[in-house]
């Protein structure tokens, strides 16, 4: 399913629409909306199929965040709002935690003007209770990061901004213990992201590709890098074509899809094309 997003430029405005692909039929069919307009939201598949989508921003109001948290089913049959967050948040990442929960982490109340505002914090969502709970500190604050749960039940954070705009970024990766109460530095990638993607592959490495530049500018660099998390290492890959805002999805067979986004070359147009990772244990490369 699509849910929320944004459309247009200078202000865009922000959407409420839920569409949902067939893949027999090859199909969009339109569902009941959001009950508000989002984008710079987060959308999180709980255990019994129901989608938590937590978080927005209003460009119209000089980009402030939004609380609001909502509940949609797992047909897409209707959404209705919850209980919202402890404070508004944008360009958060969301992860789930091996005990079903959601940790909602980062972001900010207004990403794009204030960097009081960027968060440190992470919230819990508990599905059971639809109740919100303060979760585990990170070390700094950060936005446009990537948060990802292992096998083993750690839960990942990887890269982020530091600064409104992407003025400074990250290349840290935070590890949490599962149960665990504090985010420890896991080691650091070979450069530092934001706008970026990650994954975790079958081999036990994190695929990690594309940055954005500061001020939402497309960057230069096409580095791709797998993490390494036992060894807290990480190791480039050939280029591809610079990415950012693309998206990144481990298939069954242990492939990973690379699908749109924006890139240097087009000067922030969109791409079209798509790009299969394929890994083992023995031998990981793009193709």
């Amino acid at each position: 399913m699509l849910l929320g997003g944004d459309s247009g430029v200078g202000t865009p405005a922000v959407l409420s629409a839920v569409e949902r692909y067939d893949v027999g039929t090859g199909r969009f069919t339109t569902l009941p909306s959001l009950t508000i307009p989002r984008s710079h939201h987060t959308a999180s598949k709980l255990q019994d199929g129901r989608i938590l989508i937590a978080g927005s921003i209003a460009y119209a109001n000089n980009g402030l965040a939004s609380d609001a948290a909502e509940i949609c089913e797992q047909d897409g049959s209707a959404c209705r709002a919850i209980p919202p967050m402890n404070e508004p948040r944008s360009s958060h990442a969301a992860s789930p935690l091996p005990d079903g929960r959601i940790l909602i982490s980062g972001g900010g109340g207004s990403i794009f003007n204030n960097e009081s505002s960027l968060y440190a914090t992470t919230t819990v969502f508990d599905p059971k209770s639809e109740a919100w709970s303060v979760g585990p500190p990170m070390p700094s604050a950060r936005f446009d990061h990537v948060a990802l749960l292992l096998s083993d039940g750690t839960t990942l954070i990887v890269g982020g901004a530091l600064a409104p705009q992407g003025e400074r970024t990250t290349d840290e990766v935070l590890a949490l213990a599962p149960g665990g109460t504090r985010f420890t530095v896991a080691g650091r990638l070979g450069l530092p992201r934001w706008l970026h993607t990650a994954t975790a592959l079958p081999s036990g490495r994190v695929l990690v590709v594309g940055t954005g530049a500061p001020f939402y500018q497309p960057s230069t660099i096409g580095a791709q890098e797998l993490f390494d998390v036992a060894g807290q290492s990480a190791s480039f890959l050939p280029n591809l074509e610079p990415l950012l805002w693309h998206s990144q999805t481990l298939l069954m067979d242990g492939t990973v899809l690379l699908a749109g986004g924006a890139g240097a070359a087009q000067k922030h147009a969109n791409i079209y094309t798509c790009l299969l990772y394929t890994s083992d244990a023995a031998d990981e490369r793009s193709s």
